[in-house]
């Protein structure tokens, strides 16, 4: 018994807790280094670091020797330097040595400064990161409320048609197809609404990663080339028709159908 609890011990003890892998967004990542790369902020940002990281060494050094040579009294024009006994050649080499501490103090500061401009580079960085992931993050959240959206509304349309058929037959009052109606038509205004937001997103995740429209204009127009002939197929109408018939329907509901019987016809003449 004590072998066995002894046993279970040992491998309580030796288990270790594997940490859980995060998955780290492909998409994300790529756009992330695609901002990094085409911000010019950032260019600055390093140059600045790399300038005051090079400007440490040379703080800390001595500053440079100095060289002097002179000539009194030269006899002119032939430059005779022993005809006269006043002519003096002096060469002098000299070296300025700060006072203790100065090039420390030099030193230190041009570390400081470094680490200031590493900082503001680092800082940057992050702020074009998080730009990033909120612009993503709020797309695929427009994304996901388009999708959900559009389920709303193929269930509100099949709704509306049932209350306008129980309508027709007489068994629902007026006020259900009207209520449908007014329902679709409000899920059409945030679609639209979606619409603007899912483009100004967009536009601003290009702006952010240096991407110009001009770029894009061929796939852009190849997209709405390619819409266009799906809207003009003969079982899809386009969105202004389908958009100026739910107006229409939703002006002027259905007629409801006479409950009283057709009259007889007339008799023949006598």
């Amino acid at each position: 018994m004590r072998s066995g609890a002894f046993v279970l011990l040992t491998l309580c003890g030796t288990a270790r807790v594997v940490p859980a892998q995060v998955v780290q967004d492909t998409v994300l990542a790529r756009l992330t280094n695609e901002a990094l790369a085409a911000n010019p902020s950032l260019s600055r940002a390093a140059a600045a670091m790399r300038a005051a990281n090079a400007r440490v060494p040379a703080a800390g050094a001595l500053p440079d020797p100095t060289l002097t040579a002179g000539v009194m009294n030269l006899t002119l024009p032939r430059f005779a330097f022993r005809e006269s006994d006043f002519t003096e050649v002096d060469i002098e080499l000299g070296q300025e040595l700060p006072w203790p501490g100065v090039l420390g103090a030099r030193t230190d500061a041009a570390r400081a400064q470094a680490r200031a401009r590493s900082a503001e580079a680092s800082a940057r960085r992050r702020e074009v990161a998080v730009r990033v992931a909120e612009l993503y993050h709020s797309l695929r959240y427009v994304a996901t409320a388009q999708a959900v959206l559009a389920r709303q509304q193929r269930l509100l349309t099949a709704g509306m048609e049932v209350s306008t058929a129980r309508y027709a037959a007489t068994s629902a009052p007026q006020v259900d197809p009207l209520q449908a109606r007014v329902a679709v038509a409000r899920l059409d205004a945030e679609a639209v609404d979606l619409a603007a937001r899912d483009a100004m997103l967009r536009a601003a995740l290009r702006a952010v990663r240096g991407v110009r429209d001009g770029m894009t204009s061929r796939s852009s127009c190849s997209t709405r080339a390619g819409s266009t002939r799906r809207s003009r197929s003969p079982t899809t109408p386009p969105a202004s028709t389908a958009g100026a018939r739910s107006a229409r329907t939703l002006a002027s509901p259905p007629a409801r159908p006479s409950s009283r019987p057709p009259s007889a016809p007339p008799g023949p003449k006598r």
